[in-house]
């Protein structure tokens, strides 16, 4: 539970055990106590071991990145106290060279797809880091799938100007047949090992829905999902 939030020069969070008779809302004790270790564990390893344990805890690391983030660039020192133990500190000098691990970019596996189907989106402003602009395809009934069975609505993200010009030659709300990079992070690279990106790396105008093509044209592009 949470009980109280002393506001100073810097904030703290008071927890504790639940009171049976406070209507607030409630943390299960053993569940909030569990991360909160987890959270110690992380201030106080070393540089070399901090990675390869981030890769054991996965995604959740996203919001651990966060808060390094938060000590690093307001110049905080973050002292993190778990019942029954010493108290960790994290230093805004750590908590940079934390979240400069986590955030750099993983090396990553492209696996080459083609698909069918109706341009129906585009944005020319991105927003992730190195795309220009992405698209929406409805993907055909024959189409191939990229890596969900039961969705038919991708989006997918470019980089290149070529693919830029050809969206500008008249492909929105056409027919197309989209070359595509299913993206991944290489084993032990990313906290987030299940991660997936389209990239768009060619457009052009492809058939109609009713004009059926061989499920199989392209069978050397055949993707492990």
């Amino acid at each position: 539970m949470l009980y109280a939030i002393a506001p100073t020069k810097s904030i703290t969070l008071y927890f504790g055990d639940p009171d049976p008779a406070a209507e607030q809302e409630r943390l299960p004790v053993e569940f909030t106590a569990a991360h909160a270790e987890r959270i110690a564990d992380l201030i106080d390893v070393d540089d070399e071991t901090f990675f390869a344990r981030a890769l054991l805890i996965g995604s959740p690391m996203r919001h651990y990145n966060d808060l390094a983030q938060v000590v690093a660039s307001e110049q905080l020192t973050l002292t993190w106290e778990v019942r029954g133990q010493p108290p960790r500190v994290l230093k805004p000098e750590a908590a940079e060279r934390q979240h400069e691990r986590l955030s750099a970019p993983p090396k990553t596996i492209d696996h080459p797809v083609v698909v069918n189907g109706g341009l129906y989106r585009v944005i020319t402003e991105s927003t992730r880091e190195g795309f220009i602009g992405s698209v929406g395809i409805h993907l055909h009934r024959w189409s191939k799938l990229p890596n969900d069975p039961y969705r038919r609505r991708i989006l997918a993200y470019y980089s290149s100007r070529d693919v830029a010009e050809s969206i500008k030659a008249g492909l929105v709300g056409e027919p197309v047949r989209a070359h595509l990079s299913l993206r991944t992070p290489a084993p032990g690279a990313s906290i987030e090992p299940n991660r997936v990106d389209l990239i768009l790396e060619s457009l052009e105008a492809g058939p109609p829905e009713d004009t059926r093509v061989s499920f199989f044209e392209d069978d050397d592009d055949e993707v492990p999902f």
